[in-house]
């Protein structure tokens, strides 16, 4: 992601700086005890041998090239302001170490979560050598901070832009240079494919439970929007629009799963949802409680006073199947307080192939933590009560405790025995919308992997990365530069969508009639043949089979010649193409300088650009841009030349369009 807004911005006219790590740090965000498993190569710096040298020569490989100005750690750091922060870090109470602030930076607590990220824990109770990570972790904090005090000192940056921002180093970089008086951007990976989160000045973590409302409140949200948002979030079953899900293959019948739980169905259902317990453990002001461990042994301890009521405890399933499980299993850590549960509360534990939605449908309420879930319980009416950090907390839709004597009064007033109003629900469906597709960024210059990570840039050439070619990389470079918002107008290109598909539902009855009554019908390859079509070329292997289709119904004695585009020349010449009319087939995958390359040809003189029904909806605005590169080019829309193909049923599921050289 980096190296892609490094060349992105360069492009857009910006001076770009890189800060690299050259294994200056004695801890960071890099270690995880699924490579570096004995704490002993952490204070040994035995890591480096592992970690280091790929990581740093991964980033000189990526940066080395590019011609930007870059920065490495060691220089910046002097040997005394090296030792200074060993000795602080040795000499400080092990007690103090979560809440210490050195220059008024909190290096302490961006210390403290980092070690409980590397152990996978939510404390360091029962870590051998705990302490002496932290430690490690705490001499890191320190040589950060100095290292980017001193570089901001030499420069005077007006906007930064990094992963995650918090643990170390990250979270460091960002308290530093928030100081200077720098623009902070951060960027997490999403839930939805090819989708980024950005925020201003903090972590998501932080930002998405403080946004104003103002910013999704007021947008335009009907019907078809609605019916979006719906259908993702069923697709939310089974993943199969994310980079990031749980169950492969989720149980979902709930007479199944009860003969496991053992509900009583006559008795009121509360659902619980937890979280990984050491995930982003930073201080969040509007907790009702400590930490997440307090909060299951506060809620445990007053439903086995509720027997009426019968408490359903979902453990997070990435305790297992996240890309660090947890080494502080829940569910030991509830059977050292309650060896036997009572009879009215159930545990699934994260192993378990249940179906957390299905069994949340059956509950009364839901009471949470600080899970994503909350998005979407709250967006069909599911009441849920929030007690930590969920980004549904602040949006009027949900019960919000402050303190432990506001949640349990909360849970007092528990079964309430009826869904959200409508207005509520509508209201927590709009947020859904906005959450899911509008701070969900879709970047379409970046690819899939099949691994961990899930992306890597897709483009093949610069001018991929410039402005006005992705909706979604101009929203994220402005914002990092001009610190406007990073939200993606998605409601604009679902309205446009819809317009869209009315039309085409016209089109398709019209050519149903001709389906009906084939001697009236005036075929696409009939039409271009009148018009002396001689040849068909495509830019990409993915449209030959249309091509193939059209060159075996075209009425000629001699099949038509079918020619694909050298890509590495970015186009063919016409002197390549020969004489003769020829139509060019277009799939809105493909690269857009061979297109605008070979739109330059005047062989060229029709272009068929065909487009799916059924796709995501962030694929308009790639239709959008081919559409107006056509135009630029000196194409136009003949109307008289759209055909739409439908299925066996009659419904229009594809949409082959017609342009014309003027």
């Amino acid at each position: 992601m980096e190296s892609l807004l490094a060349v992105s911005l360069t492009l857009r006219g910006f001076e770009v700086h890189v800060l690299l790590c050259d294994a200056a740090l004695p801890a960071c965000l890099r270690v995880e005890h699924t490579t570096i498993k004995d704490p002993k190569d952490i204070i040994s710096s035995e890591f480096q041998s592992i970690i280091c040298k790929t990581c740093q020569a991964t980033g000189e490989y990526l940066f080395s090239a590019l011609g930007i100005h870059i920065h490495r750690l060691s220089e910046l750091v002097t040997s005394e302001q090296r030792e200074n922060a060993k000795l602080k870090s040795q000499e400080v109470a092990f007690s103090e170490i979560s809440s210490l602030k050195v220059s008024d930076i909190p290096v302490g607590e961006h210390a403290y979560a980092g070690t409980l990220r590397y152990f996978a824990s939510g404390n360091l109770d029962d870590q051998e050598m705990g302490e002496a990570v932290l430690r490690c972790y705490l001499e890191a904090s320190i040589v950060t901070m100095n290292a980017v005090s001193e570089l901001a000192n030499r420069y005077h940056y007006q906007s930064s832009c990094f992963n995650h921002g918090i643990y170390c180093p990250h979270g460091v970089i960002g308290e530093v240079l928030r100081s200077k008086g720098v623009k902070v951007s951060t960027w997490n990976i999403a839930y939805r494919k090819k989708c980024f989160i950005f925020s201003h000045d903090d972590t998501y973590h932080h930002t998405l439970l403080n946004e104003p409302n103002a910013n999704w409140e007021d947008i335009e949200f009907d019907e078809p929007a609605q019916k979006q948002v719906l259908s993702y979030l069923q697709s939310r079953l089974n993943g199969s629009r994310d980079w990031i899900w749980f169950h492969e293959k989720p149980q979902e019948d709930f007479k199944e799963i009860n003969k496991t739980l053992g509900l009583d169905l006559t008795k009121p259902i509360i659902g619980m949802l937890t979280n990984v317990m050491w995930d982003a453990q930073l201080h969040y002001e509007a907790n009702a409680f400590p930490d997440m461990l307090s909060w299951v042994f506060e809620t445990i301890k007053y439903f086995s006073g509720r027997t009426e009521l019968q408490l359903v405890i979902r453990i997070h399933p990435a305790e297992v199947r996240g890309t660090l499980p947890s080494r502080q299993p829940l569910l030991a850590e509830i059977n050292k307080q309650w060896p036997t549960l009572p009879e009215n509360i159930k545990v699934i534990g994260p192993e378990s192939q249940i179906s957390t939605y299905a069994v949340m449908d059956k509950c009364d309420s839901v009471i949470i933590y600080g899970t994503k879930t909350g998005v979407e319980l709250t967006s069909v009416g599911i009441p849920v009560v929030v007690a930590g950090e969920a980004w549904i907390r602040n949006k009027k839709v949900t019960r919000d405790a402050s303190s432990v004597e506001d949640y349990l009064q909360i849970l007092a007033s528990l079964p309430l025995r009826q869904r959200l109003d409508e207005t509520t629900q509508k209201r927590a469906l709009k947020y859904a919308f906005h959450f899911f597709y509008r701070r969900m960024i879709p970047l379409r210059c970046m690819g899939k992997t099949g691994a961990w990570p899930p992306y890597k840039p897709a483009v093949r050439s610069l001018k991929g990365l410039l402005p006005g070619v992705d909706i979604g990389l101009d929203i994220i470079c402005d914002g990092i530069t001009q610190g406007k918002e990073f939200i993606y107008p998605a409601e604009d290109y679902v309205l446009r969508r819809q317009r869209v598909l009315s039309s085409w539902r016209r089109k398709s009855a019209k050519l149903n009639r001709w389906i009906r009554r084939p001697e009236r019908a005036k075929s696409m390859e009939t039409r271009l043949q009148s018009l002396g079509v001689q040849k068909l070329i495509i830019l990409n292997e993915r449209s030959q089979k249309r091509a193939e289709g059209l060159a075996q119904r075209f009425r000629s004695k001699d099949r038509l010649q079918i020619q694909i585009v050298d890509q590495m020349h970015e186009g063919i010449l016409s002197e390549a193409l020969g004489s003769g009319p020829a139509i060019l087939f277009v799939d809105i995958q493909d690269d857009r300088s061979s297109l605008i390359a070979s739109l330059k040809s005047p062989t060229v003189q029709f272009v068929s650009l065909q487009k799916r029904l059924d796709t995501d909806s962030d694929e308009d605005n790639t239709y959008d841009a081919i559409h107006q590169t056509l135009e630029q080019s000196g194409f136009r829309l003949s109307r008289k030349l759209e055909d739409t193909i439908c299925s066996i049923n009659g419904h229009p599921h594809m949409i082959e369009t017609i342009y014309r050289r003027i």
